[in-house]
């Protein structure tokens, strides 16, 4: 063979390697990943520049970032470790990991993060053996808790436990809608190039399988509903009956994930809609609904559960409104968060492994 004729092959395959590498840095340099704005004073129910909502995490922190959450009554630093969650560095330790997934709540919305439930829990748990690390996230709900548990095996837990909330099902049906319209996180892809290929072709970086749930469970009609004249959630129980096992698919994907990597999982509810001032009847039915449905679904799956309702309830019964949620806000305060660790740690010291 002559030399020309094994030149021709080399030089059109160098010739093809260097446009693609080209072409990578052309869609490197024409979409740089978001920067990490510096510190600054925020209105949490303001746009918030550390939070991105790419796909497949719906929405995230950005690792690294720090600011302060400031409302009339109180004004709180947030700090975001390397994994994109609110709470210190994640170091090696000896000790078992329980990962609590949750939303504003578990996240500790408008308190520091030491006064958490979280937090306390940890505090508490580390004589028998276990940490406590959380990966909640503000708008948090099962479709979330499921596209993120690549994020969230990460963290290496040995157990996980889920707090479900009163909107947990309308933040499903939201994120539902608006899943396929986000742009892929390019954080997460290791070529742009191939990010824009899979675009073309209807493809992402998503768990495909999670994926077909979130496309069968977005096509499937709801009654129609007004939402709460209080609250921002429908509480209508037809369209409970209706999307309420939409959401289970959400629990089932999570529950056979982690089963295949032996971490086991926990379940609790939690609510404070009952404790809107004039709350009218059919808003503490739902969140009630949502309690007996989540502890039919744990029972059926040999997953443990706790009601944590009864905690702000009887918050209420023994101190001033202002001590139970923080004012103008409606999440909970410190004390509460006290009471949330004082029903849990005695649990999870029966049930955790």
């Amino acid at each position: 063979m002559s030399s020309s004729r094994v030149r021709r092959p080399l030089i059109a395959a160098t010739s093809l390697v260097l446009s693609l590498v080209a072409v990578e840095l052309v869609l490197r340099l024409a979409t740089p990943l978001p920067r990490l704005p510096p510190p600054s004073t925020i209105d949490p129910y303001g746009e918030n520049p550390y939070i991105v909502s790419r796909r497949p995490h719906l929405q995230k922190f950005l690792p690294g970032a720090r600011y302060r959450a400031k409302r009339p009554s109180y004004e709180v630093d947030y700090s975001i470790n390397a994994h994109g969650v609110r709470g210190p560095e994640i170091a090696p330790t000896s000790s078992k990991r329980l990962v609590v997934l949750g939303d504003s709540i578990v996240e500790g919305h408008g308190v520091p993060f030491e006064d958490g439930f979280v937090a306390r829990l940890d505090e508490r748990l580390r004589a028998t053996g276990w940490s406590v690390v959380s990966a909640a996230m503000q708008g948090g709900s099962p479709i979330h808790y499921a596209a993120n548990l690549p994020r969230t095996l990460s963290l290496e837990p040995d157990a996980v436990l889920i707090v479900l909330y009163e909107n947990d099902l309308w933040d499903d049906r939201r994120n539902e809608a608006r899943y396929f319209d986000l742009p892929p996180d390019e954080r997460d892809a290791r070529s742009k190039l191939v990010s824009l290929v899979e675009r073309a072709f209807g493809a992402g970086p998503g768990d495909r399988a999670l994926e077909d749930v979130i496309r069968r469970n977005r096509d499937t009609p709801l009654p129609a509903a007004e939402p709460d004249p209080l609250t921002p959630i429908v509480v209508d129980a037809d369209a409970f009956e209706a999307q309420w096992p939409l959401t289970e698919r959400y629990l089932d994907h999570l529950a056979d994930e982690l089963g295949t990597h032996d971490v086991p999982l926990l379940l609790a509810t939690f609510a404070l809609g009952t404790l809107v001032p004039r709350a009218p009847a059919p808003h503490a039915e739902h969140a009630r609904r949502i309690e007996e449905s989540a502890r039919a679904w744990a029972a059926a799956h040999d997953v443990p559960f706790l009601s944590l309702y009864d905690v702000t309830t009887d918050a209420l019964d023994e101190l001033p409104w202002e001590n139970v949620l923080l004012p103008d806000d409606g999440h909970p305060t410190p004390e509460v968060h006290r009471r949330i660790a004082d029903r849990t740690t005695p649990w999870l010291r029966r049930t955790l492994p």
